[in-house]
């Protein structure tokens, strides 16, 4: 029997939905089966329904601690004096709320997965979730097909979605986590190439297990890449040339180094170009300067254990990172007091750092007169005022790498009488801190009993102080070699 076409598709639009209008709904549902103008008619008006009702502007109230999914409320008669209002669309209401399910039933509907969020610079709902740290819905728009190339306007034209979601955080949300975000982008062979992006996969959690994502959907592990403009404004200086090695000495940890050497071994000792543009001078840095610059003693550690190349700015960095005051001492994983153990290991760890430096530096040729005359100028300033950090812990060290001749002469400029006060100083502390260890001995071969099981503040601080004086005895000998040599040089003529 030849099938009969009812020819629906040749009425007026509107007339034909004007007579579903009066059907029930298993008569429509029965008819739109069999008539495909009728099924594509109804297609078309339930999406573009889905799109009014997607796109409505309503006025929300913003609750800054309401948990994802409750965060954006409807401005009721009782609500609307309070503060935090916006007026935007649902969808994009929808996404910034991490309303999964809900974006999900409007691409269900028809919503064009790349439609433009109007509120928000008309940026697309894929950056608008990425921006947010929305994991699961940057996943639910790739997966149905968001494009990831367009451009977020006040970016350059030819960076991708990574670079301008790495300026974004860099910019906006400095120090959060969105690594799942970003993997979400890398696994789908999304590339980048700004300096921002690379130094923010840097910096994440798992760095290492991102870079190896990157790497293995095609990043080229030996790119470099060039300040940019705006921070070359700021900081008067522009790096070109910058490796990944470099960003991970100076944002990352060793795991994440020793990925990247691992894909490319010849990065230990490429150089940075620094170009100062207000002297119009050049500089070249290796990758140890970066982690000298970032004070992480783990970073330079293994650097130095790679044989990293060294520069005058590593060792004149390093310098000053061992005098750091206990005050302003800050190391990550260690919650003790500035003046405990941990900081009195730190600094003679940190010398012990300017003695591996220097031993890579020839601390008689003309380069490094400029930085050893800066060292002991420091040091000299605050043996006049009796500080710590007069050199006592790394200028014997320096001293005996120079030839005889140079020695003779750095050793004059230092003021005899501020050492000899300082050594004083230092004796004294430590016949303190031997009258407190035999006092906490004595304590200990007490043999215990109540009154003292209670009191367990006594035996708190004993090994501290066993350590303290180690730390000083170290301080007395290196001023005693000080000493040794500024007696001498006046003995010796240049």
């Amino acid at each position: 029997m030849p099938e009969v076409s009812c020819n629906l598709g040749k009425l007026p639009r509107e007339l034909l939905l004007q007579c579903v209008q009066y059907i029930d709904h298993p008569s429509v549902a029965h008819l739109s089966s069999t008539c495909r103008d009728l099924k594509a008619l109804l297609r078309e008006r339930y999406v573009w329904a889905a799109s009014q009702h997607a796109t409505t502007e309503i006025e929300y109230r913003v609750s800054s601690r309401g948990s994802p999914g409750d965060m954006y409320q409807n401005v009721t008669p009782r609500n609307r004096a309070k503060v935090g209002r916006r007026t935007m669309t649902r969808i994009e209401t929808v996404v910034l709320d991490n309303r999964r399910s809900t974006l999900e039933a409007y691409l269900d509907a028809g919503i064009d997965p790349n439609m433009l969020a109007a509120r928000h610079g008309f940026v697309s709902l894929l950056f608008l979730a990425a921006t947010s740290n929305h994991s699961d819905i940057v996943e639910l728009l790739l997966n149905r097909r968001a494009n990831p190339r367009q451009n977020y306007g006040c970016c350059p034209s030819d960076w991708s979605i990574l670079d301008q979601l790495g300026w974004y955080y860099q910019a906006h949300r400095p120090g959060e986590n969105w690594e799942k975000t970003a993997l979400s982008f890398l696994e789908r062979g999304a590339s980048f190439s700004s300096l921002g992006m690379a130094e923010q996969l840097c910096s994440m959690p798992n760095a290492s297990h991102v870079l190896e994502v990157a790497i293995g959907n095609g990043l080229d592990i030996r790119s470099t890449f060039t300040e940019d403009g705006e921070y070359t404004f700021e900081r008067g200086t522009e790096r070109v040339g910058v490796s990944f090695l470099h960003i991970a000495a100076a944002k990352g940890t060793p795991d994440l180094m020793k990925t990247i050497l691992d894909h490319a071994p010849e990065l230990m000792n490429v150089c940075v170009t620094v170009v100062l543009c207000q002297r119009s001078t050049t500089q070249y840095h290796p990758p140890l300067d970066a982690a000298v610059e970032r004070g992480d003693a783990r970073n330079v550690g293994y650097l130095l254990e790679r044989g990293s190349e060294a520069t005058f700015l590593s060792l004149e960095g390093a310098i000053k990172v061992s005098n750091t005051k206990p005050n302003t001492w800050h190391v990550e994983d260690i919650e003790e007091p500035a003046d405990s153990v941990e900081w009195l290991a730190w600094k003679v760890q940190w010398a012990d750092y300017v003695q591996i430096i220097a031993g890579k530096l020839d601390l008689d040729s003309k380069e490094a007169a400029l930085s050893l005359e800066r060292i002991l100028a420091y040091a000299s300033w605050w043996a006049r005022n009796g500080d710590g950090d007069d050199g006592r812990l790394y200028l014997p060290g320096l001293f005996s790498k120079m030839s005889l001749r140079n020695r003779l002469h750095y050793t004059r400029r230092l003021e005899l009488e501020s050492y000899v006060q300082s050594l004083t100083a230092a004796r004294k502390k430590i016949k303190e801190l031997e009258g407190q260890l035999e006092l906490e001995n004595k304590r200990k071969r007490l043999k215990p009993n109540r009154r003292l099981a209670g009191r367990n503040t006594l035996f708190r601080d004993r090994s501290i102080t066993s350590e303290k004086l180690e730390y000083v005895g170290k301080e007395v000998e290196g001023l005693e070699q000080i000493l040794e040599l500024r007696r001498e040089a006046p003995l010796f003529s240049i």
